[in-house]
């Protein structure tokens, strides 16, 4: 088999969190997930690993919600997520989820500037990425399965924007107002 895995921000740019204000502005950062087998062979034991990061150290994005799916777990991090998905035979795709982080609130001791497409090596951006493993997993260490490790990402998100033109707004299924 031959596993494609597929992720894509939601959105292209978040504003931070912001705690203080009245109502609270409570941001979320959002990413859609598909995978599928495109190959003619059946593959076993499908595992999606994924965790955010955020270019300024004094930053988290932690998890909020997932929809779609109930194959996951939450790492005690809270930054990262772990989905069993078992087999996928040929063709066969496992349906498409999104997992949704809580926009973190910008760090005040932070020398970032707020997040640039296409500069989060030197702006504030959150960033999505990790593997999807199959078949044997990581194998062990005398046996490592180059073959059943498909590496993803990093997806980035830029965080803050001065321009209220580019905040858009959603609401979450599962508890949203």
């Amino acid at each position: 088999g031959t596993l494609v895995t597929t992720v894509t921000r939601l959105q292209p740019n978040v504003t931070y969190q912001d705690p203080t204000s009245r109502p609270p502005l409570l941001t979320y950062v959002g990413y859609q997930v598909s995978i599928a087998n495109t190959g003619g062979n059946t593959i076993n034991a499908v595992r999606f690993e994924g965790a955010t990061s955020v270019t300024e150290p004094l930053e988290s994005a932690v998890f909020s919600s997932i929809e779609g799916t109930n194959a996951c777990t939450i790492a005690a991090s809270g930054t990262s997520i772990e989905c069993s998905f078992g087999q996928l035979k040929a063709n066969q795709s496992v349906a498409t989820f999104t997992v949704f982080f809580a926009a973190p609130t910008k760090a005040a001791a932070s020398t970032l500037p707020d997040g640039v497409d296409g500069s989060c090596a030197t702006t504030d951006c959150v960033a999505f990425q990790g593997r999807t493993l199959y078949a044997e997993g990581t194998g062990g260490p005398n046996s490592p399965p180059d073959n059943s490790i498909a590496e993803w990402g990093p997806v980035f998100v830029p965080l803050g924007t001065d321009n209220p033109n580019f905040v858009e707004s959603a609401v979450q299924k599962a508890g949203g107002t």
